[in-house]
């Protein structure tokens, strides 16, 4: 695990796909600076970083339904913009 982080670490700069992250606040399993210092790091010209006020680690299980529904709508909303759509019919409601 740490040879893989340490791997993730040195390499960084290389990742210029566009990327999502998505951070809980609360998250004590890993750190949301973390999220942050690979958003500033990576080359990609699109990149996007949410970090959800009280938020913990498995937003899309573990947390309150309303918080479920606001982190499914920004991913389908992320992907959908890319694709040419609006996403919105693919969202529950």
């Amino acid at each position: 695990m740490l040879d893989a982080t340490d791997d993730i670490n040195a390499r960084m700069e290389e990742l210029k796909v566009p990327i999502l992250l998505l951070h809980g606040e609360d998250d004590i399993v890993t750190d949301p600076k973390l999220s942050q210092i690979l958003h500033d790091r990576c080359s990609s010209a699109d990149k996007t970083i949410t970090v959800y006020p009280k938020a913990w680690h498995d937003m899309l299980a573990g947390e309150p339904e309303y918080m479920k529904k606001m982190v499914y709508a920004d991913i389908v909303s992320w992907i959908s913009s890319r694709c040419g759509g609006e996403g919105d019919q693919l969202v529950a409601k």
